[in-house]
């Protein structure tokens, strides 16, 4: 498997561990259309529900307060369309050693990384060629403590 399918994969993963965890769904097709490589709803699959990219990144995300990570114009663009639906980037912070990636003992397999959440509705789109430069605060964690008022944030329309 290529590298970047690995970190793929693996940000997928937390993901599904995140929305796991907090007792959501996580519906991923079986090609990433539009920019969204995935779903997440309540078990019941009704309203409200997040379809969101996930990228992940290898270096140290903050700098001067923000999270900062170059997204591809096309997912930016895809990603900042209106739309009914809520669509998130999730940008999951691994280590640069795949072995780092996780850890294994007896009692436990343990995800070393982290992920952040940011929402382009009312972006205008990009005319750059290449990526565009994102800063969000580093609070918006992707998380199971903090992804049910981050639900509940879809369901009273305010992303």
């Amino acid at each position: 498997m290529q590298l970047n399918d690995q970190k793929e994969q693996f940000s997928l993963a937390y993901v599904h561990a995140v929305a796991a965890r907090a007792g959501y769904q996580l519906e991923i097709p079986s090609r990433d259309r539009a920019s969204v490589d995935g779903e997440i709803s309540s078990d019941e699959g009704l309203f409200p529900t997040i379809k969101f990219q996930a990228k992940s990144a290898t270096s140290d995300l903050i700098q001067n307060g923000f999270v900062v990570y170059d997204l591809d114009v096309k997912n930016y663009n895809d990603l900042c369309v209106e739309s009914r639906e809520t669509r998130l980037l999730i940008l999951v912070s691994i280590p640069a050693e795949i072995a780092d990636w996780t850890s294994l003992s007896a009692e436990a397999l343990c995800l070393h990384c982290t992920a952040y959440w940011h929402s382009l509705r009312g972006q205008d789109p990009s005319s750059n060629t290449s990526t565009v430069r994102l800063r969000f605060p580093p609070a918006q964690l992707f998380d199971p403590d903090q992804l049910p008022a981050l639900m509940r944030r879809v369901e009273a329309g305010e992303l």
